[in-house]
């Protein structure tokens, strides 16, 4: 710290004095700021500037170091302009601060949040001139305990993962000799009809199609839900939304999945599993809404992930993205923090092969135990483009949204292909289930509309369900039977050879491959979706939420405000057809409207009792 002189505010130490802690406490506010703002106003603000804790810390860093460069500049300036430094720099570094603080909330216009800065830096050096003694005196006084405050932020935020995760794995029973173990693939946004392996026209997926010969490929998997948050609680608790009800972001608190029952991940943690999770899609599968649960290690965000969180984090790495002489520059560097592409809603994701890289080395790092680990790529969804590859396969720099799509399938076959590589490569393959699967599909302008979380159209819910483990599974099968990607738990499960376990709801899938033939008696899969104001399109969703079901022949779906909709969708696979109004059909509409309201009454028994499991039961 400067040993600073009072008397003597025009000295370099005391300039270097000013710099800190200006720094000190316009980061520190800001960190809080962004953290309160995102609960505040999730929808609007928080999913598109994701922050977790250690923004307190980094933030103060960030503009520490923006601070002292400015500190140089005022320095030389001063001295040849023979302007007072100390005025100077209170002018400027108040300016600065007050200006960061007035655009967190992001309510004001760019030149308003400026000239608010500018017009509280010109009064607060005007009151320095005055109070000059005093001000250094205050400085040096709180100084250290700001610097302690920042540093305690830092040792408690990166000390409590790692702790947590020390302590967990120290707890866990010992696993069953030759346990396998279980990698779950959740490709964000991936529609099953857009793989070569599902009937696609495009070479989309060479690699997914030859893991899908190794396995067992259900057809018609049906997703609970056509956005993330839903889906992704089905997929790892077994349940639907209407037994869950994570079907949003609620509250200030963000927990969007609670406790009501027990996850995958708690189930094999009793059983010795290590268990980690890897996002790609950090704004709504993060441990923040309550997925860590299960999980001793939840990778979505880094800690220097936040860098590009803070107000001049992001105005730099939008610089950076905007000049691709930077980008050359930079590139290791920014690309280990994967930021390059902070600005906007592209900013909320971890690419692909980072997810990658983190599994592996997480799976090398012990080999004493079996895994769990659960996969979120986020590399298909918008904005569509191929990430990694080099160049594009079907658009070619000037194509379609199917195209530009399609571009990014192909991206993610390829380092998928080279996840599977490596896990072969360590001699994995034979004794880990993989599961290959998404949490919905995508409209790409059918039904006039682009996107998900806008309807229950077969394009939003119909995904890839691919399981293999050689030896165990048989290869080369292919299942018809309409299933429920909620079904995911109760599979693992039995798999595992704990299908005993009353836990999940089934049934699991391992009968439809085990004792194959008709099933009059399988429960047909439901998909819902909550009201949700889509700000960029006219949608269903806009207006009322929707359940739909699927059964062999017919997908029904229910609108809260718009009544029934019927399509064969053997015959009519793009639903452009409704036959809910034939009379020939009425009867089919009420009988899957009957086992909706059958299914949604209550929460599915387990045991001949509703499930309520705690968190460590």
């Amino acid at each position: 710290m400067p040993n600073v002189n009072e008397t003597q505010p025009e000295s370099a130490p005391s300039l270097l004095l000013m710099a800190t802690w200006f720094a000190l406490v316009t980061g520190i506010i800001e960190g809080l700021g962004l953290l309160l703002f995102q609960r505040l106003n999730w929808e609007n603000w928080g999913k598109m500037v994701h922050v977790t804790v250690p923004v307190i810390w980094i933030a103060p860093l960030v503009d520490l170091g923006v601070s002292l460069l400015v500190a140089l500049v005022l320095l030389g300036v001063c001295r040849l302009f023979r302007l007072p430094m100390a005025r100077t720099a209170v002018l400027v570094y108040a300016s600065g601060m007050v200006y960061i603080w007035a655009a967190l909330p992001e309510r004001l216009t760019y030149h308003v949040d400026v000239l608010l800065g500018i017009a509280a830096g010109v009064s607060l050096s005007r009151w320095f001139m005055k109070h000059q003694k005093l001000a250094v005196r205050v400085w040096r006084t709180t100084l250290p305990w700001l610097a302690a405050a920042v540093i305690l932020a830092l040792a408690a935020g990166e000390g409590r993962d790692w702790w947590y995760e020390h302590n967990a794995l120290a707890k866990l029973a010992p696993a069953s000799p030759g346990s396998p173990n279980v990698l779950v693939i959740v490709i964000d946004t991936l529609r099953a009809d857009h793989l070569s392996g599902y009937g696609y026209s495009r070479p989309t997926s060479p690699n997914i199609d030859q893991f899908a010969r190794q396995g067992v490929v259900f057809e018609n998997a049906i997703a609970a839900s056509s956005w993330t948050l839903p889906s992704h609680a089905s997929m790892l608790t077994g349940r639907y939304s209407y037994e869950h009800g994570a079907d949003a972001v609620k509250g200030i608190s963000l927990h969007a999945l609670d406790n009501r029952y027990p996850t995958l991940g708690e189930a094999l943690e009793r059983h010795g599993y290590r268990t980690a999770a890897f996002s790609g899609n950090r704004s709504f599968f993060s441990r923040q809404l309550g997925f860590g649960r299960g999980f001793t290690r939840f990778e979505d965000f880094s800690t220097l992930d936040m860098f590009p969180r803070t107000l001049l984090g992001r105005k730099f790495a939008q610089l950076i993205q905007d000049h691709d002489g930077f980008q050359r520059l930079l590139g290791r560097f920014f690309r280990s923090l994967e930021y390059v592409q902070a600005a906007g809603e592209d900013g909320v994701h971890k690419e692909g092969p980072s997810i990658s890289r983190s599994v592996l080395n997480w799976i090398d790092r012990d080999r004493t135990r079996p895994f769990f680990a659960f996969l979120n790529y986020f590399d298909v969804h918008s904005p569509y483009q191929p990430r990694h590859s080099r160049g594009r396969k079907f658009s070619h720099g000037n194509g379609t949204v199917v195209d530009y799509y399609d571009d990014g399938v192909a991206d993610m076959d390829a380092f998928i292909g080279n996840l599977l590589q490596e896990l072969d490569h360590r001699g994995l393959t034979q004794n880990t289930f993989v599961i290959f699967t998404s949490d919905h599909g995508e409209l790409l302008e059918e039904h006039g509309m682009v996107g998900h979380r806008n309807s229950l159209y077969r394009p939003l819910i119909r995904v890839p369900f691919i399981v293999r483990k050689p030896g165990s599974i048989p290869a080369g099968v292919r299942i018809d039977m309409p299933v429920t990607t909620s079904a995911l738990p109760a599979t693992v499960m039995e798999m595992l050879g704990w299908g005993d376990q009353t836990l999940f709801p089934g049934p699991s899938l391992v009968e439809l491959w085990q004792h194959p033939g008709p099933r009059p008696d399988w429960p047909y899969p439901l998909s819902e979706l909550a009201k949700f104001k889509d700000e960029e399109q006219e949608c269903p969703s806009r207006h009322g939420w929707m359940q739909s079901m699927v059964d062999e022949e017919w997908h029904y779906i229910h609108h809260e405000k718009f009544g029934a909709e019927l399509y064969d969708w053997r015959v009519d696979p793009q639903e452009l057809d409704s036959l809910a109004k034939k009379p020939e059909d009425v009867p089919m509409v009420q009988e899957l409207a009957g086992r909706v309201r059958d299914l949604t009454a209550k929460p599915r028994e387990i045991g001949g009792k509703t499930q309520q499991v705690e968190v460590g039961q």
